[in-house]
């Protein structure tokens, strides 16, 4: 897509990570958009079953963890405004992958949330922030030019 090549894998396992890492065309970035989807045509469309959360964080540390220990960056995305449920608040997930990111790339009309700001600032974590989903390209092409791989 825009001439990046990527793999939408929603529920990589870690050693389906470490099999790809270790292949010709390994990966030179790990994009993770943690957070909650509600059930229904989502979980269908999407191919996915509900996640237990614990299991879900359990995952993240795994693949964050590998990617640190092999040199790649990665990047945390999250889009405000997208799909949770009062039984599932993404914090969790954003207070495990946000800090231990390289980079986070925040789709936001109204600008960073007072969350995203302090953690930025207290975590040196560079945060880029774009209005809409479909900017997520500027985000990117910003990223790559700084050096994210």
């Amino acid at each position: 897509m825009h001439g990046i090549d990527y793999e939408n894998i929603l529920q990589l396992k870690p050693e389906d990570f470490t099999e790809r890492l270790d292949s010709k065309n390994a990966p030179g970035t790990l994009f993770i958009a943690p957070g909650a989807m509600v059930e229904g045509d989502l979980y269908t469309v999407c191919g996915v079953e509900e996640i237990d959360v614990g299991q879900e964080i359990s995952r993240i540390e795994e693949l964050v963890s590998i990617a640190k220990a092999r040199g790649v960056p990665v990047v945390a995305i999250h889009i405000e405004g997208g799909f949770t449920s009062p039984d599932n608040d993404p914090r969790q997930s954003f207070d495990l992958l946000m800090p231990k990111a390289d980079y986070i790339i925040l789709v936001s009309p109204e600008g960073p949330s007072e969350y995203f700001s302090a953690l930025s600032e207290e975590t040196g974590v560079q945060l880029i922030v774009v209005d809409k989903a479909e900017r997520i390209i500027d985000a990117l092409d910003l990223l790559f030019s700084m050096g994210g791989s």
